[in-house]
């Protein structure tokens, strides 16, 4: 009596720590799904912006016709279809996916649920904010992105970029240099080579700042925190580390140690990233620079999430440095 007893003991707790496991497991994917929600105006609408476009001007032509089928096989779809913006699009789904997954701790099992919620938001949601007559026309560029999306980054090979990666979960901005008026516009970014860089916002609340300077003899990481102020993010960077960039002076090709360099405390500084109603661009940043004593200048910069290739790679270099890769692991905090 007492060993069925123990037994029914044993069934209860069981069921109760599977119940409760179950419990967790939904809170966690629901957390995933409110992830994708937030998020989704970050990653995808700059892309809805650039189909939304190029259907407008390039089927111009063709407005008043109501054949699909001609539409469809018009040059003017494959000239969209072969633009490098459309082509990259099924990666910044992956990005953005990994993005809304974050540092959580997630099964495979899990991630083909995560998969299946991805690839429903995108056809529901792609098909409702892309700005065209023809739904037939829309219908068909987004299953020709899914496509694609499925094909490019299958589930295994998700699931493992993304235990590769899990440590080093977060976002990744490019911003650039702009005129100071209608910096929604792409024809007014000012061209370059020391105006514009990245800012990485850790999963963990760290933040990284890398100025981008094309011949500069040294590369710098700035190192601080982030905070999200009534929809402005405020990145305080109070650190910074440097290493000397060298070249082989017969093939030019880099030969530095990116672990050959030293952490300052020196020049603090406040980014503040303002929300912009621009889908190409959710934040602005407005910053003045003082070139000369007593004489400033208003610099204004326009700020998206990166490629998902400069985001890799950005993350690989990271890895490579001791000091700073351990800032911004998700187990790490200032």
């Amino acid at each position: 009596m007492k060993l069925i007893f123990n037994i029914l003991k044993s069934v209860v707790i069981a069921g109760i720590v599977l119940a409760y496991g179950c419990t967790d497991q939904k809170e966690q994917m629901n957390q995933i799904k409110r992830q994708m929600s937030e998020k989704y105006h970050l990653y995808m609408d700059q892309h809805v912006a650039f189909i939304s476009v190029s259907l407008e001007k390039a089927l111009l032509p063709l407005e008043n016709s109501t054949d699909t089928k001609q539409i469809l096989s018009s040059d003017l779809i494959k000239k969209i279809i072969s633009n490098k913006s459309f082509k990259i699009i099924p990666s910044a789904i992956f990005q953005y996916e990994l993005a809304s997954v974050g540092n959580e701790l997630v099964s495979i099992k899990q991630y083909n649920k995560i998969r299946e919620h991805t690839i429903q938001l995108m056809k529901d949601s792609l098909n409702n904010q892309i700005r065209y007559m023809n739904r037939n026309v829309v219908n068909a560029l987004v299953d020709t992105i899914i496509n694609s999306f499925s094909d490019l980054f299958p589930l295994k090979y998700a699931y493992s970029y993304y235990k590769e990666q899990k440590d080093y979960a977060g976002t990744f901005l490019l911003f650039m240099e702009s005129e100071n008026e209608n910096y929604c516009n792409d024809k007014n970014l000012i061209p370059g080579d020391c105006n514009w860089g990245y800012i990485f916002l850790a999963a963990n609340g760290n933040s990284l700042f890398k100025f981008e300077c094309v011949g500069s003899d040294s590369i710098q990481y700035n190192i601080g925190t982030f905070e999200d102020r009534a929809d402005t993010l405020v990145c305080s960077f109070k650190k910074s580390y440097t290493y000397p960039e060298k070249y082989d002076p017969n093939t030019d090709v880099s030969i530095s140690n990116p672990n050959e360099g030293d952490i300052s405390s020196s020049g603090s500084f406040i980014l503040k990233l303002q929300p912009c109603e621009c889908m190409q661009y959710p934040f602005v940043i407005k910053y003045s620079n003082e070139e000369e004593p007593g004489i400033s200048r208003l610099q204004t910069y326009v700020v998206k999430v990166a490629s998902f290739k400069e985001q890799d790679d950005f993350i690989k270099s990271i890895k490579a440095i001791k000091v700073v890769s351990q800032m911004i692991k998700i187990n790490q905090k200032n």
